[in-house]
């Protein structure tokens, strides 16, 4: 049987410190399209382009968010855990409440 590269929406992050955010992106609709210890990236299934990145270095937390309506992208980076995944939530409730894509949940914790 062939598994969809976005089939694995529902199954943890391989790097367990981002859990609380994983559950967040999926029960709003998103999918995970990229899963390693160093990157995730979710997106919009309905709007693929949407993507939230997420990647990890020695020293960094570098996230990059959606900037909507424009189809433009912005990159910042943390040296705190708590502080990316504020802004991760954040960004992503504001994604979520401009959307003009209304099938995807608005549900942020």
């Amino acid at each position: 049987m062939l598994v969809s590269l976005y089939d694995n929406a529902n199954h943890l992050p391989k790097n367990k410190i981002f859990s609380d955010i994983h559950q967040n992106f999926v029960e709003n609709g998103f999918k995970l399209r990229e899963n390693s210890m160093t990157n995730l990236i979710y997106f919009n299934p309905n709007s693929a382009m949407d993507e939230f990145k997420i990647r990890l270095d020695n020293k960094c937390i570098y996230v990059t968010i959606p900037i909507k309506p424009k189809n433009y992208e912005y990159t910042t980076k943390f040296t705190s855990y708590y502080l990316a995944t504020e802004y991760i939530s954040n960004h992503l409730k504001n994604y979520l409440d401009n959307s003009s894509d209304h099938s995807v949940n608005i549900s942020v914790m």
